[in-house]
């Protein structure tokens, strides 16, 4: 477990394109690392990218939600909104 680099814009690495994790692999190591990461940063999501791991998991901590998301895919969206972003 170890607090990260938050990779900011207009890095490019925010641009690279991640990849799914595979059945049955180990991604504690980076869960970890991602919570570890944002209770220093303090913020209610981080990504996997945004610390330099190129791998589709997502760490979320809210009041009405807590934990990783792995492989997230949206299925469903509405109407945009437009508001201010961490990263």
């Amino acid at each position: 477990m170890a607090f990260r680099r938050i990779l900011k814009y207009p890095d490019h690495g925010l641009l690279k394109v991640s990849e799914p994790v595979q059945d049955g692999e180990d991604v504690t190591v980076l869960v970890n690392d991602l919570i570890d990461t944002l209770k220093v940063a303090t913020g209610v999501g981080l990504s996997a990218p945004q610390i330099g791991f190129y791998q589709r998991v997502i760490y979320v901590k809210t009041p009405e939600f807590s934990g990783e998301m792995i492989n997230p895919e949206i299925v469903e969206a509405f109407d945009k909104e437009t508001m201010s972003e961490g990263c």
